[in-house]
């Protein structure tokens, strides 16, 4: 039974209204989703809450920004609905107001350790570093697997670089840094 039949089957009942938004956006949500979750339902509604730490853009996000969408999506969930379930993976579970706020705070702890470790990288800088490297020399994937600079040493161990493409724009660069950065490999 697919993920979606299973929350059907225990949310439906006890909504009165608005149950577009599981027969429609959270169906069409947990089609493509396949990850776990925190749901909230209440009489009027429901929220989904999907916990996949890659599915935050994390390219130009500050900290005070991240810390505000984080509390603000546990704020939603917590003081609109009446219960609580977790998808795990495998099962959905009803979960109280303690057993929410531990799972919630075990997400936010991914969350910020691969903000605090995409911070430390400098994203910016080794997509300047590797533009000039690129621009300056034909053999710029040999040069960072053999170089002993930080920056070069950096890319070598954080990223797939073989996979980069020479670009002649610094924000393709970052693009591609971003996209092929091991810390959002989990």
């Amino acid at each position: 039974m697919s993920t979606y039949k299973k929350l059907e089957k225990i949310i439906l009942p006890q909504l009165q209204n608005f149950q577009e938004d599981l027969t429609v956006i959270d169906k069409k949500t947990l089609s493509t989703y396949k990850g776990k979750f925190l749901y909230g339902v209440r009489p009027n509604g429901t929220n989904l809450l999907m916990l996949d730490s890659k599915r935050i853009d994390y390219k130009d996000l500050p900290l005070s920004k991240l810390e505000n969408l984080l509390s603000s999506n546990l704020c939603i969930l917590k003081y609109a609905n009446k219960k609580f379930y977790y998808y795990d993976g495998e099962t959905i579970s009803e979960i109280d107001f303690e057993q929410l706020h531990t799972i919630y705070g075990m997400y936010c702890k991914e969350v910020y350790s691969i903000h605090k470790n995409l911070e430390r990288l400098n994203i910016k800088k080794l997509s300047y570093v590797l533009w000039e490297l690129m621009s300056n020399n034909r053999k710029w994937k040999s040069e960072i697997k053999s170089s002993m600079n930080q920056e070069l040493r950096k890319i070598r161990n954080n990223f797939n670089f073989f996979s980069i493409k020479r670009s002649n724009l610094i924000s393709e660069v970052e693009e591609q840094l971003f996209s092929k950065c091991n810390i959002l490999d989990i």
